[in-house]
């Protein structure tokens, strides 16, 4: 039992170390490099470049165009354009998810109008929902649950060798954040602002991240859908998922996709609801966006059996 909770002491402690060391992550991601006055209207944007490292502040005064044919734009700033917004965000939290080590989320715009994308571990919360460190006579830590472990001398139970991972203050943040806006030629990130260093956790591979319900692309969930119509479960269709799109989505996640699949199926043959149809109901939400992707599978399914 000593050798166990020393090793894994050691363990804590190598973890620790590594915790407080700064990373920099990659985002390469097609654009342009160029000044904000400049005449982009014929150039090619399909030059990739690493956004994390130009926010460094040497760039300071350029700016990154995306290709405007894939995210358009409408005047109105950023308040006018949140649906190309959200694509151009969910294809940077994709590339991210694949190359950076880490998870990206959308944060509010600030007062210069700006839209921000942080690392996922830039929240602070609050002192009453982070785990406490357990004090006292703890139980005794051991490789395979047993127990005996749980209970001391008098068969009381004894508290868990439990910490928080969760940041309570600034200093345990991550700052990484990139910063993009909108004019009347195109989206860019704003170069020579935020930050690049990640600091306070781990790099992750993709594996051991959450798969986004936001960055799966709209083939592999109409995938989904067109086999919970054919009766493949879920535990199936996810191994189908990510040898044919490469994405590790887990069992509950392509669950709770083809039970919405069959819930809108059952819905659209149900004679009762064909006068409700043309009301603006979450009912409707549902037939339509079943109806938008009722498309033939590119997958063949006979492959599987």
């Amino acid at each position: 039992m000593a050798n166990t909770n020393h090793l894994l002491h050691e363990i804590d402690v190598a973890v620790a170390a590594l915790k407080v060391q700064k990373w920099t992550a990659t985002l390469p991601f097609n654009g342009i490099l160029c000044k904000p006055a400049d005449d982009v209207l014929m150039a090619s944007f399909q030059d990739r470049h690493d956004l994390f490292s130009l926010t460094r502040t040497i760039y300071k005064g350029f700016i990154v165009r995306f290709d405007p044919q894939t995210f358009p734009v409408a005047s109105g700033g950023v308040a006018k354009n949140k649906a190309s917004m959200k694509k151009l965000f969910d294809s940077l939290m994709c590339a991210s998810h694949h190359h950076g080590f880490c998870q990206l989320v959308s944060h509010n715009q600030n007062k210069a109008g700006r839209k921000h994308l942080r690392c996922s571990n830039f929240q602070i919360h609050r002192q009453n929902t982070a785990t406490k460190t357990a004090v006292g006579e703890l139980r005794q830590s051991t490789l395979v649950c047993d127990r005996k472990n749980s209970r001391g001398p008098k068969g009381q139970s004894l508290p868990k060798r439990t910490r928080t991972s969760k940041a309570t203050n600034s200093n345990e943040t991550c700052k990484v954040k990139l910063a993009f806006d909108v004019d009347s030629v195109s989206m860019f990130l704003v170069c020579g602002i935020g930050e690049s260093q990640h600091e306070g956790h781990l790099p992750r591979n993709a594996i051991d991240m959450a798969t986004r319900k936001r960055i799966v692309p709209a083939a592999a969930a109409d995938f989904q859908k067109m086999s919970a119509n054919h009766n493949i479960g879920p535990g199936k269709t996810a191994a189908m998922v990510e040898e044919e799109f490469g994405l590790h989505l887990t069992r509950r996640q392509v669950a709770q996709m083809q039970q919405m699949a069959k819930l809108a199926d059952d819905l659209n043959n149900t004679d009762e609801l064909e006068q409700y149809k043309h009301l603006d109901s979450d009912t409707d939400r549902v037939l339509a966006e079943e109806e938008r992707c009722n498309l033939l599978c590119p997958v063949s399914w006979g492959s599987w059996y």
